[in-house]
């Protein structure tokens, strides 16, 4: 008689487990399901802006859209943050919207030692409220994704060279 108990109660413990299991993966394939159909279009978002105030996709000037998520402690995105700078001439119809969870100072930090406040068609925004994976299905450093008319034309997580990404958005 114990051992029918024992076997029912392993049967039962095996059930909420794959129930549980099921349910938990359900809810990661719908919000992966979510984000890849929003970064079809150019998502609509607010964050906070490191100097203060906000900004919304929809203040965006340019048909020509790269939004980088990076951090200042990334090797790569510093590379990248650099190439911006020596490159910026040759992307003055191209909004360049970088996103970061990072704090204020190393923000602050970031942007003199890189000179990003030299290049007038660039944001750096604050992801406060850790909106960016659910909006773009990413939440890798560095990640780019390019937009054409508010339809993404390339995204990749990881490094990259940014002439590169201005000939796909010339193209």
């Amino acid at each position: 008689m114990k051992k029918k108990q024992l076997f029912h109660l392993i049967i039962l413990a095996g059930l909420i487990f794959f129930t549980v299991l099921s349910i938990f993966i359900v809810r990661i394939l719908r919000v992966k399901s979510h984000a890849s159909t929003s970064m079809v279009k150019l998502p609509t978002f607010c964050m906070d802006q490191y100097t203060g105030g906000t900004f919304c996709s929809s203040e965006i000037k340019y048909q020509k859209v790269l939004i980088n998520y990076f951090h200042p402690d990334c090797e790569h995105c510093q590379y990248m943050a650099a190439s911006f700078v020596a490159l910026h001439r040759q992307m003055n119809d191209i909004s360049i919207i970088m996103i970061t969870t990072a704090g204020n100072d190393q923000i602050e930090f970031f942007v003199n030692k890189y000179h990003l406040k030299d290049i007038a068609h660039l944001n750096v925004l604050i992801d406060n409220n850790y909106q960016f994976q659910k909006l773009f299905g990413s939440s890798v450093v560095p990640s780019i994704f390019l937009y054409h008319d508010r339809n993404l034309i390339y995204n990749i997580c990881g490094e990259i060279k940014i002439s590169y990404l201005i000939n796909r958005l010339n193209d």
